[in-house]
């Protein structure tokens, strides 16, 4: 199954059972690269075994310690294949993970927190705090080696799990946002910023300036530039900024008094008249700023391998 899933070939439905049936059989002698392994081509190549044949590897998997020294592997590769099979894992496997991650996160890759982060999002299914703590100080400790989709979906997974890192870790993964921004699409900027926004993160002046000189027109066309910004929403990967952006108004004008260091954009809201705010009122962030008085400058506000193929 392996082999078939790196050349991208699907052997068919009467294949595909056969082997189902097979690896039910043999289920007990499965260890955790064979069992990582058999998920992720069967996700790879879009097509689910059986309910109960998952279940019984992943409680199979989780009993012996997710594979020991190959955990990070076997459970980017599990926890991967469960999302991209919309397949939850079973509450066993999930308590082993919380108990691994900590044990092993200095071991973790890119790969492996890509991959982690991206399915515990799209499952829904957020781990305990020290789990979670464990696996954005790895993203944290891989900011220099981060690219471009790993910080728009690492920031997409922290706001959807509505996970705050550690200041010291935000301030990193901050860090690697500030030597990106040019290779990141609006959209992508968007999506950054939401994030920072869900979690009350100020990542400041000079990094907010950064992410929305795109959107600022040179003539100070307030209605171009809020345009740009809504259609960039449209068009994002991550259905969690499309929704935070659903009620945004159809009329715009320039409101630049309205924030920190003269940069913005305003919405003409229908029905209050005269009501206008910042165009940032897309990003919840600098909402939050501006009703309690702060600017983009302040101090961020307090918290309330090979077999791996990286989330799609």
């Amino acid at each position: 199954m392996l082999g078939l899933a790196h050349v991208e070939h699907d052997p068919g439905a009467a294949f595909f059972d056969q082997a189902m049936r097979a690896a039910s059989d043999e289920m007990r002698s499965f260890e955790g690269q064979e069992t990582s392994n058999l998920l992720w081509s069967c996700a790879r190549l879009g097509r689910a075994p059986p309910a109960e044949l998952i279940d019984g590897l992943l409680e199979q998997d989780a009993a012996s310690n997710l594979g020991g020294m190959a955990s990070p592997l076997n459970m980017s590769q599990c926890l991967w294949a469960c999302a991209r099979l919309d397949r939850p894992p079973p509450a066993a496997y999930l308590a082993a993970a919380e108990r691994e991650l900590p044990r092993c996160a200095s071991r973790l890759n890119p790969e492996n927190v890509d991959c982690v982060l991206w399915a515990l999002a799209s499952l829904g299914v957020p781990l305990k705090e020290e789990a979670m703590a464990a696996l954005t100080s790895a993203c944290a400790r891989l900011g220099d080696r981060m690219d471009a989709e790993m910080l728009v979906k690492a920031h997409w997974a922290f706001a959807r799990l509505r996970h705050r890192p550690a200041p010291g870790d935000m301030n990193r993964i901050v860090a690697a946002a500030k030597r990106l921004v040019d290779q990141l699409p609006d959209e992508d900027r968007l999506t950054v910023m939401h994030a920072w926004g869900v979690l009350r993160v100020n990542p400041g002046d000079d990094i907010v300036r950064a992410f929305t000189e795109t959107f600022r027109d040179g003539d100070g066309d307030g209605d171009a530039a809020a345009r740009r910004a809504f259609e960039a929403a449209k068009r994002s990967r991550y259905a969690g900024y499309r929704d935070a952006v659903a009620t945004v108004r159809d009329k715009y004008k320039s409101a630049p008094d309205r924030i920190g260091g003269g940069v913005g954009v305003g919405v003409a809201s229908d029905d209050a008249g005269s009501e206008t705010s910042t165009w940032f009122d897309f990003f919840p962030f600098v909402d939050s700023f501006q009703k309690s008085g702060r600017t983009f400058g302040a101090s961020a506000a307090p918290a309330s391998g090979t077999a791996v193929a990286g989330s799609e």
